[in-house]
């Protein structure tokens, strides 16, 4: 079984190839994320990461577990509401 930390790595080195820099936040795959992930993305370098957590930010103490809404939650999509 692959570890987390070796699919992350392997996205930064993907990134330094393709961009010739080193990516500055990430966000979490699948938005899955626990204290494990958090010290891999810190230790590879990231200034922050974004989880899938709907929420407003109000604290920013925890730059490693940013919250965010996918634009599916704030704008209505056409074949749902039939718009």
């Amino acid at each position: 079984m692959r570890c987390p930390s070796d699919d992350i790595k392997k996205s930064v080195d993907v990134f330094q190839e393709t961009f010739g820099q080193h990516p500055k936040t990430m966000s979490y795959p699948f938005g899955s994320f626990d204290m494990f992930t958090k010290r891999v993305a810190k230790q590879l370098g990231f200034d922050a990461a974004i989880t899938t957590i709907k929420e407003p930010n109000t604290h920013l103490n925890d730059v490693f577990g940013l919250h965010r809404y996918d634009c599916n939650d704030l704008f209505p999509r056409t074949e749902k509401y039939g718009i």
